[in-house]
């Protein structure tokens, strides 16, 4: 039987579970576009078109972006279509363990939103 999710041990086995399932997320996570309903070739197609573009940047660098202004593991990332453009939505696990979510605006990579109580402390000063 497996220990409760309390303490510290908890945090880190939680931790651990959510970096697995983050692996899986963060590759299949550009298939998650929030476009009228296509199948995965005309996803992938509008994707690449949009990135040439010039409406989103490329996913390399939106985790540049990510790495540059925040410490901790990604664990999820969304693009989403909104009212003003193009949104990356990212979870991120800080070093602390809270898990805090991002917004990115797709074309200028320029940080829109943040919420969670790790924010703070997983952002680099």
């Amino acid at each position: 039987m497996q220990p409760p999710l309390h303490g510290a041990r908890g945090r880190l086995r939680r931790a651990g579970l959510l970096l697995a399932a983050g692996a899986v997320a963060v590759s299949a996570a550009v298939s998650m576009i929030a476009w009228a309903p296509a199948s995965a070739g005309e996803d992938s197609s509008r994707l690449r078109s949009a990135v040439q573009a010039g409406q989103i940047a490329p996913l390399e660098n939106l985790l540049s972006a990510v790495r540059r202004d925040f410490n901790g593991q990604i664990i999820e990332i969304e693009l989403e279509s909104e009212s003003t453009g193009f949104v990356y939505k990212v979870k991120l696990l800080g070093p602390q363990g809270h898990v805090s979510k991002l917004e990115y605006d797709a074309r200028s990579l320029a940080l829109l939103r943040t919420k969670g109580d790790g924010v703070a402390a997983a952002r680099k000063r």
